[in-house]
């Protein structure tokens, strides 16, 4: 059984998507619980859990919705506003909608500390996830470790998810100003991480394993099995790397270890850490 822990859907339109070129033709279109279906038949991969692109609610409740019809879906990340005053009734409303909501995220990388890591209301939101046993998603990159640090351990009865290892600059070749913040954060229990989106952080037309390797390794080292989740990033994966690719690609980093461990990467973790319900 394996479990995508990191994957998206949505309706492609130039202006819901401003970090997109249109030479990017692999991604500028819409993508399908259809089309994931096709492209992960054969990999073993049979559950999933559903992540927000969009700041919105709306989306929120689509994901919800297709969670609702389509089994493979074990749970979702949506969006909500954390610094409402509100947002405890928002959460409420939702899980009510669905028992697979199992954790939001509000995208961090590239934020100004006081927008969101030094804002009260948003801490205020944090708290209300942590009441209602649902996890956060950290998308941040690797400048931006260091705050996550603090702000993980501001909140030690929320269970927080990296995302991407924490995108760390793969392209430079400079593991060693990642590495440092990251298995610090990787100290603090209450934090899991996602094996995705290394790829994309490298030379996307020319990574090669072992340009990744080393970032793999160090999770590996940092985390644990017990604590590490695969992930693909699809279909924002498709601009460095086939989803078929990366899943072999993980299949050779964790081949040496015991089965049980690998089964802790490709589904064991994921399970826990959102508590996640149904088959895979």
């Amino acid at each position: 059984m394996r479990i995508d822990s990191h994957h998206h859907f949505w309706r492609y339109a130039p202006e819901r998507f401003p970090w997109m070129q249109p030479a990017w033709t692999v991604v500028t279109r819409d993508f399908t619980p259809a089309d994931f279906a096709a492209v992960r038949a054969g990999t073993g991969v049979t559950g999933s859990v559903l992540v927000q692109n969009f700041q919105t609610e709306t989306e929120t409740a689509e994901m919800l919705a297709h969670a609702a019809v389509d089994p493979s879906i074990l749970g979702v990340v949506g969006w909500f506003d954390l610094k409402h005053p509100a947002v405890g009734d928002q959460l409420d409303r939702a899980r009510a909608q669905s028992a697979k909501l199992c954790g939001t995220r509000v995208i961090l990388q590239g934020t100004a500390p006081a927008e969101f890591f030094g804002d009260a209301a948003f801490h205020r939101g944090l708290d209300m996830l942590a009441r209602r046993g649902l996890t956060y998603d950290l998308l941040i990159n690797e400048v931006q470790l260091e705050a996550a640090i603090a702000l993980v351990d501001a909140h030690p009865e929320l269970r927080f998810v990296l995302d991407h290892l924490g995108k760390p600059d793969v392209r430079a070749r400079r593991p060693a100003t990642w590495e440092g913040n990251f298995r610090a954060l990787a100290r603090r229990d209450n934090v899991v991480c996602k094996l995705s989106g290394l790829p994309f952080e490298g030379d996307w037309a020319a990574w090669t394993i072992e340009d990744i390797r080393v970032y793999a390794e160090i999770a590996l080292e940092s985390f644990g099995p017990d604590r590490l989740m695969f992930g693909s990033d699809w279909p924002v994966c498709l601009l460095a790397t086939p989803y078929r690719r990366w899943v072999e690609t993980v299949e050779e980093f964790v081949a040496p270890l015991s089965a049980s461990e690998q089964a802790e990467i490709w589904s064991g973790t994921a399970r826990r850490a959102y508590r996640l319900q149904g088959d895979s």
